[in-house]
Order: structure tokens, then sequence, then C-alpha cells
């Protein structure tokens, strides 16, 4: 049966880490996993909730290296990278598994729902963009965090895994990712994700926020000045 691991990067989680977690481990009837916590020098309870559900190893504070300290350390075939108040629902590995194993894909992404709010930000979404509909429709594989970005450990490997800058990083490696190897998106079932960043920065900035740094960087503005407009929320 092939490994996952599960990669979560984390810094100052303690208020959200634990019910992530605990539905990973729920889900250990579905696959063989093991969960690494990349810590970024949390000082609050973090570490100590974490110690009890996984390995936890420590990283240089960044998104893409806790990401790829986590990788570094995971032993499985399949690297998973989720958030810290993510849920994984039930059949989420074992199709994570079956695309892998059945149908050779060589990574990927799920589609989403918002815990909280879920019609609200995807419509602002819609409009803000001027879509008619949402994008995680299945030929849409590029993927975000918030996707639960999952890959092969040689592919990963093989691209030198996430680039060293300090937001998009996801969405970078997403792209590099299909450019060179089939990858799908798992429609069904749907990662469950905190609308937290909405709820507190407010959900007209929060989306104007995201499209805004989603532009820039694609015309090349450096990394280091678009993490100024959108910092981390806890």
């Amino acid at each position: 049966m092939t490994q996952i691991s599960v990669v979560v990067p984390t810094l100052d989680e303690g208020s959200v880490i634990e019910p992530t977690l605990r539905t990973i481990l729920e889900r250990r009837a579905e696959a063989d996993i093991e969960v690494i916590v990349a810590d970024g020098g949390s000082h609050d309870r973090t570490i100590a909730i974490a110690e009890r559900f996984g390995r936890v190893v420590s990283a240089e504070r960044g998104k893409a290296r806790q990401l790829n300290a986590g990788a570094r350390a995971a032993a499985g075939d399949v690297l998973f990278f989720v958030h810290a108040d993510m849920e994984i629902p039930p059949g989420a590995l074992a199709e994570l598994r079956r695309v892998i194993e059945q149908e050779g894909y060589d990574g990927g992404g799920f589609s989403n729902v918002f815990a909280r709010h879920n019609d609200r930000i995807k419509q602002l979404g819609r409009v803000m963009n001027l879509r008619l509909r949402d994008n995680d429709h299945a030929r849409n594989t590029v993927f975000f965090g918030d996707n639960g970005i999952f890959v092969r450990r040689a592919v990963f490997e093989a691209l030198g895994g996430f680039k060293d800058i300090p937001i998009m990083e996801d969405y970078e490696f997403s792209t590099r990712l299909r450019s060179r190897y089939r990858v799908i998106r798992i429609q069904s079932p749907r990662l469950v994700v905190s609308p937290r960043r909405h709820e507190r920065a407010g959900f007209v900035r929060t989306r104007l926020q995201w499209i805004l740094v989603k532009r820039l960087f694609m015309l090349g503005v450096p990394p280091r000045l678009l993490a100024r407009l959108y910092r981390d929320v806890r």
C-alpha cells in the first residue's frame, strides 16, 4: 500500500491544530499515513499538541521552507500538504490513493468548501473575478494551499520542491507540476477549509487582496513585496 505523508506547516496554531490532526488520524483505515508537523517557531501550545498526533520537525519560519523541511523528514511515497485549520473528510485519502495507484497521476489537489459562509465567499470570488461559475471544475489543475496539494515524492524531488519565496509558493509549485506531469483535481470529497481570514480581515477585503496578489505575481512583481499585502491572520 502506498504510504502518504501528511505535512502540516504550523506557526502558533494551538487554537486550531488539534481538530485537524485528529481528523487526519481518523482516516487511517483509508491509507497508510504518517503525520509530519513542520513548525516555524511557535510560542504557544502548537508543538505540545502536535507531538500527541505525529512527528514534529523544526524549520526556519516561512511556508515554503517549512513545507520543504516536512517533505525531507517524511518517509511516504506520496506527500500531501495541508493547512493547520483544514478538515480532511471521510474518503479523501482513499480517493487520493486511487488516483495515484490506479489511474497513475503524479499529483494534484482537491476542490474545497468553506466550513462557514461558503456560498458568500464563493459568490464573492465569482463576482470579483468576473466568472460565471466557480473555478473548481475538473479542468482547473492549478492549486493553492487550501486545495491540499499532493504529489509523488519522486516528482516533488525532481521539481526541487517549493521555491523559497514568502508567498505564492503553492501556486508557483503547482504550475511547474502540471507543466511536466499528470495532475488531477479531485472534486469529491471536498476538503473543508477555515474562513477565519475572511471573518477577521473582512470578506470583501480578503478577496480583493488575494485577487491583487495573484495578478501582480503573474505580472512579475517580487513575492517579497506581495507578502506585505497579504499577511498571516490568526
